[in-house]
């Protein structure tokens, strides 16, 4: 994927959110971290110098809820990567 191709952070953003919800609806914590967290929490990470394009957003979960948070994932289109 190339920068032009990258999706927008409000996208991924956006995205998070949808997984994160559709989770804590399961009742299954996820938490995000990684570059889009800080997207989301810090205003000057929107901003040129620490702007840049985001490929895909991190999530954290209790691993006694591995499995459930994969059908989340799942359920919502999403796939693991084979590697």
């Amino acid at each position: 994927m190339t920068e032009e191709s990258a999706p927008a952070a409000g996208e991924l953003l956006a995205a998070a959110e949808e997984v994160i919800a559709a989770a804590a609806a399961a009742e299954i914590t996820l938490r995000l971290l990684g570059g889009v967290a800080v997207f989301h929490l810090a205003p000057s990470a929107r901003q040129s110098p620490l702007a840049r394009a985001y490929h895909d957003f991190d999530v954290v979960v209790p691993s006694r809820q591995g499995g459930s948070a994969r059908k989340v994932f799942r359920a919502a289109g999403y796939a693991e990567d084979a590697h």
